[in-house]
C-alpha cells in the first residue's frame, strides 16, 4: 500500500540542493507541504516545536551534526511514530549506504545531477507512484 504524505521536511545544508529536492518533491506530490533545513540542529529545534513531518530526507554530510549521527539519535524515534527517514546523498559508497541504514534510514539514494533524475529518485525512496 502507498503511503499518502502531508508534509515532508528536507534537511540539507546546501541551498541549491534543497531547492532542487523541493522541486522535485512538488513534482511528485504537489499537494504536499514541504519544508526545508538547513542543518540538523534547525530540524531537531522544529522538533521541539512540535513539527511532525509524515517523511524527512536527510543529508549525510553536513557541518556540524551530520546525518549520519542525526540518525542514529533520532530515526527510530521518529520511525516508530510513522515518519519515514530516508537519505539522500552525494556519496555512492555502499559503505555510506550500508551505515546509513544501520543508523535507521529506510532508503538511501544518491543526489543526480538533474530535476528529472531526483524526481525519480525521491519518488522511489518514499514509495510513489512513478507516471
Amino acid at each position: 500500500m502507498k503511503r499518502a504524505y502531508r508534509s515532508i521536511a528536507i534537511v540539507d545544508d546546501a541551498a541549491v540542493d534543497r531547492r532542487f529536492a523541493m522541486r522535485a518533491i512538488r513534482r511528485c506530490l504537489p499537494e504536499c507541504e514541504v519544508h526545508a533545513f538547513a542543518s540538523a540542529t534547525a530540524f531537531d529545534e522544529a522538533l521541539a516545536s512540535g513539527t511532525r513531518p509524515d517523511a524527512v530526507i536527510v543529508d549525510l554530510n553536513m557541518p556540524g551534526l551530520d546525518g549520519m549521527t542525526w540518525m542514529r539519535r533520532r530515526a527510530r524515534e521518529l520511525a516508530a511514530a510513522g515518519c519515514r527517514v530516508v537519505t539522500l546523498t552525494t556519496s555512492s559508497d555502499p559503505a555510506d549506504a550500508e551505515a546509513a541504514r544501520a543508523a535507521g534510514a529506510s532508503e538511501v539514494g544518491v543526489k543526480p545531477a538533474n530535476l528529472a533524475a531526483l524526481t525519480d529518485v525521491i519518488a522511489a525512496l518514499l514509495d510513489l507512484p512513478r507516471e
